[in-house]
């Protein structure tokens, strides 16, 4: 395997010469360039895009050489264990959707399917309630892999399982049984993290991991079915109000880790995590496109603005932990204490963010510069192992640290993003189209592939977001690895 630099010098060494320079320039009108010109830098973009693919191409194939359930005692189809928590692998097949939607790369697509339709991850009610071997289910792992479904259906990834329920009614079912769970005798609302209380020795608590997923799902299938003031948009605003008044969201849009319902939630935990702060910026961004609801949007960009505060850190080579631009899971990083499923929540963020900024275009301004930054940090971390080309988890540190399937998953989803300019918003209602064909993919309402430009509907960025933009991005990131 090679290593991601070497990958990179291969791609451009490969490159086809592109000396040509447009020789006429319209400088009287800086706002329409000349058509040779855009197409100059369109053939660059396809080119960088091209070798940012690579990076993407490299970190996943690295992330599955940790799932191999057919030769393993302790894996089952669709689980990463010992390595990562089920919810995590929730987030790899979900994140390896994506994957296969900004590169084309169909690689994956059998083990994707395989691991979202198999009987003990989906439970006798298809609903991902769900694997008996789990020994402390958890409400979050319900909604990670019911998330993933909900891409699935985004992306009309196939779905060729006659016997089985489509993407999107899967994700609804996992979101009717969390919605179930809402609990109103115990701080006024909310949701007990644990399935099962009495086999856990942590005791009982209401997680923001837990709602914050619920609201997200809530809000990303009222988009995907068209619901504007149903059941859907009143939920993400009952759990978004209950967050706030139970004080699990403060006044700085810091959203904490949760309370002991036995208490009433008096005493919420300060602890930040990088993905209970993603799961609620992307919530507010798709509610904020499909309602057009100025409060969703203020909730979006404060929320987005925190988290760049307190998520977003120098490098310790350049004097500190002082704000800055490299992504950091600052909960437990500091005192080198993050689990590999701790290590891929700092990626679910990026993910979330990169999505958000498509969701609300004004916010691609705040969270374009910091990813950029952090795609290029965490990139250059993958020179571990045997072939110098596993990821560790800090990004922002000289020190060795940890590699593994969750560790690979965050460099995936940072690096990946930069692509998400040049691929379609995930897809609505009258969009999203059921595909049975294992290698095939759909472009909205039909059987092709490809997708819209510039904005859908909603008013969604998709294809052709902004040539500079996309060059710019995507230079830095690529060029300040080599």
């Amino acid at each position: 395997m090679k290593s991601l630099r070497s990958v990179l010098l291969a791609s451009i060494a490969a490159a086809p010469a592109m000396a040509v320079l447009p020789k006429d320039l319209d400088v009287n009108d800086p706002g329409k360039p000349d058509p040779f010109s855009l197409s100059l830098c369109r053939i660059l973009e396809r080119h960088i895009n091209f070798l940012v693919e690579g990076v993407a191409s490299n970190v996943a194939s690295n992330l599955m050489s940790y799932y191999a359930p057919e030769n393993s005692t302790v894996q089952t189809i669709g689980t990463f264990f010992p390595f990562v928590d089920f919810w995590t692998a929730g987030a790899v097949w979900s994140s390896l959707i994506e994957y296969q939607h900004f590169t084309g790369d169909k690689s994956y697509n059998e083990a994707i399917i395989a691991a979202l339709t198999a009987p003990d991850n989906l439970g006798p009610n298809k609903d991902y309630h769900y694997n008996e071997s789990i020994a402390f289910p958890a409400g979050d792992d319900v909604a990670t892999w019911g998330l993933a479904a909900l891409t699935a259906a985004e992306r009309n990834f196939p779905q060729p399982e006659k016997d089985l329920p489509s993407w999107l009614t899967l994700s609804q079912n996992s979101f009717n049984f969390l919605t179930s769970l809402w609990d109103n005798e115990t701080c006024g609302g909310g949701i007990v993290w644990q399935l099962n209380p009495s086999l856990s020795s942590t005791g009982v608590w209401k997680s923001t991991l837990v709602t914050g997923a619920v609201l997200q799902m809530a809000a990303r299938l009222a988009r995907a079915t068209g619901d504007k003031d149903g059941s859907l948009v009143q939920w993400a605003n009952k759990i978004w109000d209950w967050t706030d008044e139970v004080g699990f969201i403060n006044d700085e849009y810091a959203v904490y880790d949760g309370a002991n319902p036995e208490l009433d939630c008096s005493t919420p935990s300060r602890v930040q995590w990088t993905h209970a702060s993603g799961l609620h910026i992307l919530g507010a961004a798709v509610m904020a496109n499909h309602t057009g609801d100025a409060k969703w949007t203020e909730r979006a960009t404060k929320l987005i603005d925190h988290a760049s505060e307190v998520f977003f850190r120098a490098s310790s080579k350049e004097g500190g932990i002082d704000p800055g631009d490299i992504l950091t899971e600052t909960a437990c990083e500091a005192g080198l204490m993050c689990t590999h499923s701790m290590n891929a929540m700092k990626g679910l963020l990026a993910s979330a963010m990169w999505r958000a900024a498509q969701m609300v275009p004004a916010l691609d301004a705040k969270v374009r510069p910091l990813l950029t930054a952090s795609a290029k940090a965490a990139a250059a971390k993958c020179t571990a192992g045997k072939n110098q080309d596993r990821c560790q988890s800090y990004w922002a540190m000289d020190s060795l640290s940890m590699v593994g399937p969750g560790e690979q998953l965050s460099v995936l989803n940072v690096v990946q993003g930069l692509l998400i300019a040049e691929a379609d918003a995930p897809y609505a209602e009258g969009q999203i189209t059921e595909v049975t064909d294992p290698n095939g993919s759909s472009k909205p309402g039909s059987g092709g592939s490809g997708g819209s430009d510039n904005e859908d509907e909603s008013g969604a960025v998709g294809k052709r977001m902004s040539v500079a933009v996309v060059m710019g991005s995507l230079m830095v990131a690529v060029f300040g690895l080599l």
